[in-house]
């Protein structure tokens, strides 16, 4: 699990405890807090494509209009497909 999942499951509380095998992780999770946790990732993947859309549509490029408008486009599907918002 990277740092950025790890950060985002200590937000929503996941609860972490050594595995019965005294090697690694086991988590325990509510389904609230799954939902808030898949919430969170989808978040922050249509944040990503929300700040390319700003960073793009700030050069006057006609290119980057395009790429600043496809980014839109992106974080718009990513936000619909598993209904949520910003």
């Amino acid at each position: 699990m990277n740092d950025k999942i790890k950060e985002l499951a200590e937000q929503v509380n996941i609860i972490k405890r050594p595995n019965m095998f005294g090697f690694g992780w086991d988590y325990t999770i509510s389904e609230h807090q799954l939902k808030t946790f898949a919430e969170s990732i989808i978040k922050e993947c249509a944040s990503i494509c929300d700040k390319i859309e700003d960073d793009y549509l700030a050069i006057t490029y006609s290119d980057n209009v395009h790429m600043a408008i496809g980014a839109g486009i992106c974080c718009t599907e990513i936000l619909n497909r598993f209904g949520t918002e910003l």
